[in-house]
């Protein structure tokens, strides 16, 4: 859309201020001029004609002369197709300059931006306006058009004009570094101009010229003059070294402080919604958690005892009851001895062997065959 017609002082001059930009970009400014071109035929030397400024650039828009068209329109091109560079040539003839021949067929003379649909004719006078503009124009002036008509308005379509509007575009004035935004009205060519990432900025720290698109990366890597935040990358603020350490000192959300009242360490992001009672309770909750969950623990180490001992208990139980055995063939063993005297235990019969064995070494060999010693389990069949 066009922009907003509003009305000035000739004593104000508007300034560029900030970053971005707030419609309505391009403002009114009236002046007094006397004919000197095709665009005053007809009007008196006191008529008064209405001019634009960028409140960015701080720059008059004023296209009634070849030379300010050119300049204006010196980056608009035909997009799309050679063929509707050739109609653009076949509408304008080889011998006129396009920049003034669109800028005389295209542009609002309110606003002075390309027109935007839809678009309204005056009759007596032949000047074009955005309805928009047109609208806004009769409610702030009461007058129906620039140049005081009765206003007698068509909205009569112009095969050649809506071609045009259709296919034309303004390059970016960086075009040439790299940038390829491409825009249908001058009123978004300004804005982009404003934070276009190929245009050239002055770092603030240390002033080096700098694109803007490289400009993160310079008070990043490169500045000499800047340092970050201790709490980086959370944290992303920049600046030199005192206005980091006043950061950290005032601002930084995630700096650490105590609470004077409870000594807890906090976050100063958690100054406001810290509350000490709340605080207190909190910690009441994690040691009541942790209390809970040793009990749990200690559940677990009992129920471990109490297999235990139920297991040392069956192995003591057992071990008696082997002992008891143990103690029970002993003593049917020594009855069974005394009962057959001559009968001796394995143990004494390996002993008796082992003796026999060495005397017949030495040369005294007993004449009695040695008794077969029955072992224990014999003994218990006897």
């Amino acid at each position: 859309m066009a922009a907003h017609a509003l009305r000035i002082s000739d004593q104000n001059r508007i300034s560029v201020t900030g970053s971005t930009c707030d419609l309505p970009t391009l403002k009114y400014r009236k002046r007094k001029l006397a004919p000197q071109s095709e665009s005053t035929e007809g009007c008196s030397s006191e008529t008064e004609m209405e001019h634009v400024y960028c409140k960015h650039h701080d720059t008059q828009y004023c296209l009634d002369t070849e030379q300010k068209c050119l300049k204006l329109f010196s980056r608009i091109f035909v997009r799309n197709s050679p063929k509707n560079q050739a109609q653009v040539r076949k509408i304008f003839g080889p011998s006129q300059k396009e920049a003034v021949q669109v800028a005389r067929m295209l542009k609002c003379s309110l606003c002075h931006d390309l027109l935007q649909r839809p678009i309204l004719h005056c009759i007596d006078c032949g000047s074009k306006f955005c309805t928009n503009c047109q609208e806004d124009f009769l409610i702030e002036s009461g007058e129906n058009c620039l140049k005081k008509c009765p206003g007698n308005f068509t909205d009569n379509k112009n095969q050649d004009q809506d071609f045009l509007l259709d296919c034309l575009e303004f390059k970016c004035e960086q075009a040439d570094k790299g940038c390829e935004a491409t825009f249908s009205s001058l009123n978004d060519l300004c804005k982009h101009e404003i934070i276009c990432d190929y245009s050239y900025t002055s770092c603030e720290y240390c002033q080096t010229k700098i694109m803007r698109k490289n400009l993160q990366s310079h008070l990043e890597n490169s500045c000499c003059n800047v340092s970050k935040c201790d709490h980086s990358p959370e944290c992303s603020y920049i600046g030199t070294t005192e206005q980091v350490d006043d950061h950290l000192d005032q601002d930084c959300i995630y700096e650490q402080i105590y609470c004077t009242n409870c000594s807890t360490v906090i976050l100063r992001r958690d100054k406001d919604t810290h509350s000490c009672v709340n605080n207190l309770l909190l910690v009441q909750s994690q040691k009541e958690q942790h209390f809970a969950e040793q009990n749990s623990k200690l559940a677990k180490v009992m129920k471990e005892n109490d297999k235990l001992r139920h297991l040392l208990e069956t192995m003591q139980k057992t071990l008696l009851e082997k002992c008891q055995y143990e103690q029970k063939l002993k003593r049917e063993i020594k009855g069974i001895q005394k009962e057959y005297p001559n009968i001796v235990s394995p143990r004494r019969a390996k002993q008796r062997k082992f003796s026999g064995s060495k005397r017949q070494k030495t040369g005294d060999a007993g004449s009695k065959k040695p008794i077969k010693p029955l072992d224990e389990l014999q003994l218990l069949h006897v």
